[in-house]
């Protein structure tokens, strides 16, 4: 079994296929964030967990992005994008450290949480352990659904 995480960009070619109600969690580097500074990971889940990126600092495709089911978090992150991230209806914001957060849909975050426990009972707890394993904990999370 192959556990690499693997990320695709976001294209024209694959837009169509992410849809708003299917993210369930993704984690955002805002500018001067250590890391990947303006990087977006979504988890999207439609019989199964992919992982899709887009830096939204300096990728032209942003406004499509924007459009097609990024909209009811655009507001938030380009008026705070220096800032740290206001809290959004529905959604779970955690800490990443260091200008990265991962945000997780409400009705999601009782099973990240144990999983998460599971897999490291202190990942909750420290930033950097999380930054580092919650593609993997999400991947987990998503196996058997």
């Amino acid at each position: 079994m192959n556990d690499e995480i693997e990320i695709e960009k976001i294209t024209a070619d694959n837009l169509d296929k992410i849809k708003y109600e299917n993210i369930k969690m993704f984690s955002i580097a805002y500018s001067g964030a250590m890391g990947y500074p303006g990087e977006i990971i979504f988890a999207h889940f439609d019989k199964k967990l992919k992982f899709y990126s887009i830096n939204w600092n300096c990728d032209p495709f942003m406004d499509e992005v924007d459009k097609a089911f990024f909209k009811p978090f655009a507001l938030p992150f380009k008026e705070n994008q220096y800032f740290c991230l206001p809290a959004i209806d529905g959604w779970r914001k955690l800490e990443l450290g260091r200008g990265n957060y991962l945000l997780i849909r409400e009705e999601e975050y009782k099973q990240f949480a144990k999983v998460a426990n599971d897999y490291d009972d202190g990942c909750l707890i420290y930033a950097s352990l999380l930054y580092h394993s919650w593609m993997a904990i999400a991947k987990m999370c998503y196996k058997k659904k």
